[in-house]
């Protein structure tokens, strides 16, 4: 029979044998679902336990290499040590900080915009089980001896390629982000109208993918000539050095001023003023967080490098404070989501100023005031180069980590059936406020004071002591996300939103016409 030939009509035999088949069919098991499952719903939770999990283990181990620091070598070895200081910002950024905000925005961004769904959705579970093979493998190299520091000739390849899998899998889910921010918004939900969680991811995807694209490229060119594990220690780690420096390191952290600008006129059911400044700052911020092009020790010299390092943050003070005067127009509650709201931004400052110090010193060639600086080649035995680089860097994933900390709080409601226990946030979110101002302000002091080898240890403990306090702030986090889940309360906490996540599930978001930033507030006010 010819492809374009209508079948017989099928007897009731035939009719019947079909239907046993199909009812003798098993139903999917809770693993084939999760596997298979194209919701971005159990993504985003998938991606946000997960980077929590990982971000917890990567605190502890730089918390280990600082301590190890302070113990002279006598904690991990030298040949460990070294190798665990050069892989740490790798496995925090990649593995733990970043993940971690796509998973927020894989499930709330769609929400947000008023779509049932993310765009590509296949394409957002690959990136799921993409990075998490990546970070598997990273993880794997790293201890065998192996990635960057390792002398293992296999596993030290394995492990560039693991964060080339790994760079991958951010860039697929965050254009699947993008996508569903620019074509998936409802009637009158303009770019000027987005919510800014929203609007701050598909600014952070643009800059993502114009620089982790320079990243697998470096990673490319260095494997194709079969590089000895010295050799990537010496030559390939340095090369992605610019990745934890400014301004390439706040690619991460633009989300941070979304979370801010959503959270707190939220929980105080008022509006910002002026909503499109807060935008533009978010579009500011995203602009100064442009580094590919520093990534050399000569670009890192020049007065542009200098001006970006000064301008950083001034958009973070912006945003901090038109929230801050949203929420003093409003009637706010004491909330923990309010105190990351806060807090979260403060930290971001604090790394701001450190890299201002940074600049000022690098223009001054070391002459001008003298700190320490520091960096991240590991090879004298340090946390990865103690000083102000290194202090800067963790100030970032501290604020990351806080500002993702306080976006569960607030968004806990849509995230897991009856929202996080509110107690438990209020001593969370200080605590990781606590950990991460000692997690990076050991190194920030360090470069300050410049003590003497003897007293040095001191400042690495304090930041040993910090990350190991923000990671208990994680794995707070992960162990009520992990309980709700399993033990779902049927009783939701209203997180007084005004935006489109919070419509109650009968509404019709087909039929919501979209006036302005806030529609929630504009449907109460008219009802």
């Amino acid at each position: 029979m010819a492809l374009t030939d209508t079948p017989a009509k099928a007897s009731d035999e035939g009719a019947a044998v079909a239907a046993d088949d199909d009812t003798s069919r098993s139903a999917p098991t809770a693993i084939e679902q999760i596997v298979g499952t194209g919701d971005h719903r159990t993504i985003g939770r998938l991606f946000i336990g997960l980077s929590l999990l990982f971000v917890t283990a990567d605190l502890v181990l730089a918390a280990l290499v600082n301590f190890n620091v302070a113990s002279r070598g006598d904690l991990l070895g030298d040949a460990v040590g070294v190798r665990m200081a050069m892989n740490n910002p790798l496995a925090l950024l990649l593995c733990g900080a970043m993940p971690l905000i796509l998973g927020l925005a894989i499930h709330l961004v769609p929400m947000q915009v008023g779509s049932p769904a993310i765009a590509f959705p296949r394409a957002a579970a690959a990136s799921l089980w993409t990075w998490l093979l990546g970070t598997v493998l990273f993880s794997v190299a790293m201890t065998v001896n192996g990635s960057y520091g390792g002398s293992n000739l296999k596993m030290a390849r394995l492990g560039p390629v693991a964060v080339g899998l790994i760079c991958v899998a951010l860039l697929v889910g965050a254009v699947c982000v993008m996508v569903t921010v620019v074509s998936l918004r409802p009637a009158g939900m303009t770019l000027a109208r987005v919510p800014h969680f929203s609007f701050s991811m598909l600014v952070a995807g643009f800059l993502w993918l114009v620089t982790l694209p320079s990243v697998i490229a470096s990673i490319v060119l260095f494997h194709i000539h079969h590089p000895g594990a010295e050799e990537i220690a010496a030559r390939a780690f340095p090369a992605l050095e610019w990745m934890f420096r400014q301004p390439s390191l706040y690619i991460v952290a633009i989300p941070v001023l979304g979370i801010v600008a959503d959270v707190a006129p939220g929980i105080a059911r008022s509006r910002i003023k002026m909503y499109g400044a807060v935008q533009g700052m978010i579009g500011l911020f995203g602009l100064l967080a442009f580094g590919a092009w520093a990534q050399g020790s000569t670009q890192q010299s020049t007065l542009i490098w200098a001006a970006f390092a000064v301008g950083a943050g001034l958009p973070v003070l912006g945003v901090l404070g038109m929230s801050l005067d949203a929420v003093r127009l409003g009637s706010p509650k004491p909330r923990a989501a309010l105190a990351g709201a806060v807090l979260a931004p403060l930290v971001l400052l604090l790394a701001a100023a450190t890299g201002l110090l940074a600049a000022i010193d690098t223009l001054g060639k070391g002459q001008l005031v003298g700190f320490t600086v520091g960096g991240f080649d590991a090879a004298g035995g340090g946390p990865a180069g103690p000083g102000l680089v290194m202090g800067q860097f963790y100030f970032v994933i501290a604020a990351v980590v806080i500002a993702s900390i306080t976006a569960c709080w607030y968004w806990g409601a849509r995230l897991v059936d009856g929202g996080f226990a509110e107690g438990v946030g209020k001593l969370v979110v200080p605590l990781a406020f606590l950990g991460g101002a000692l997690f990076g302000g050991g190194h920030l002091l360090l470069a300050l004071v410049r003590p003497s080898a003897d007293d040095s240890r001191v400042f690495a403990g304090v930041a040993g002591a910090g990350g190991v306090v923000l990671a208990l702030a994680a794995v707070a986090t992960l162990g009520v996300l992990l309980q709700r889940l399993v033990s779902p309360s049927a009783a939701a906490t209203d997180g007084g939103g005004a935006t489109l996540e919070w419509a109650a599930a009968e509404l019709d978001l087909g039929s919501i016409v979209v006036e302005s930033p806030y529609p929630l507030l504009d449907q109460k006010g008219a009802e």
